[in-house]
């Protein structure tokens, strides 16, 4: 009867320690992410997506937060190219992106932690992009169908500013 209640005591102590706070990833912090973030590399499909030059390095993307009452993510994008002319426009204003933490858990059991920029392009289709900044890098990856195809993404920004006027 001894033996039955060292095992028992031995398998709960097992059984803790097993599901211990570290099990659980930590959400990446929001603030990380706040600010001004200008284009330094883009590609699709592994391919460069558009040369990087004085009129597409505008290209910018804005995380920001509206206020600590109302904490709803929310990011714009603006992508600049050259028209026919060789004028310097914005080819694509997204202002209805929203950035947020998602936990996701597997079927066999692991649970992950990512921070997801989501938006809807001028075209309609929905795009999905994992966030994760590495010192003053923010990359942009993942997956999306766009003009019916579907597509990879990545995109590389750098810090611009972490204050908004």
């Amino acid at each position: 009867m001894k033996n039955y209640s060292i095992i028992r005591l031995f398998v709960c102590i097992v059984l803790i320690q097993s599901c211990q706070q570290d099990d659980v990833p930590s959400t990446p912090d929001p603030n990380l992410f706040l600010g001004s973030w200008k284009l330094s590399s883009s590609t699709f499909d592994g391919a460069e997506s558009m040369e990087i030059n004085d009129c597409t390095k505008n290209s910018i993307l804005l995380l920001y937060r509206f206020s600590e009452d109302n904490p709803s993510s929310n990011a714009e994008l603006y992508d600049y190219a050259l028209n026919e002319t060789g004028e310097c426009i914005v080819v694509q204003s997204i202002i209805q992106a929203t950035w947020y933490s998602e936990t996701t858990f597997t079927n066999t059991g692991n649970i992950s932690q990512a921070t997801v920029l989501r938006y809807i392009t001028q075209q309609g289709e929905t795009v999905n992009l994992t966030l994760e900044r590495v010192g003053e890098f923010l990359t942009a990856t993942g997956n999306a169908t766009l003009n019916e195809s579907d597509t990879t993404i990545n995109r590389t920004y750098i810090k611009l500013g972490q204050e908004f006027p």
